[in-house]
């Protein structure tokens, strides 16, 4: 049996109608393609920052009340200090687009 005569094989050299078809693919007015999912990723990561952020406010405010409660010195330095990180990275990621957009522009 002749193989060129077979319809399920195509012809050798690329003359036949598999492979990619790079006619589909069009240029984007809207920048990279793609560009959607980066965003849900990026509000995605913001969110859980700001979960984790009010959390670490939350356990560095239990942890200087009870430190003040038992006489615990290192507890209650502990716990100021986890509230002062948990306020600045909500600051950071309250003023992370303010910061892109100064990077970008300069």
């Amino acid at each position: 049996m002749d193989p060129t005569a077979d319809p399920t094989v195509p012809p050798a050299g690329g003359g036949g109608t598999g492979g990619i078809n790079f006619n589909q693919f069009r240029p984007s007015n809207e920048g990279l393609t793609q560009l959607d999912i980066w965003k849900v990723i990026a509000n995605i990561l913001m969110y859980v920052g700001y979960g984790g952020a009010f959390l670490a406010f939350l356990i560095g405010l239990i942890m200087w009340g009870v430190g003040h409660k038992i006489g615990g010195r290192h507890v209650l330095d502990e716990g100021k200090t986890t509230i002062i990180r948990a306020i600045a990275v909500g600051m950071i990621l309250g003023s992370a687009g303010a910061i892109w957009t100064w990077v970008v522009s300069q």
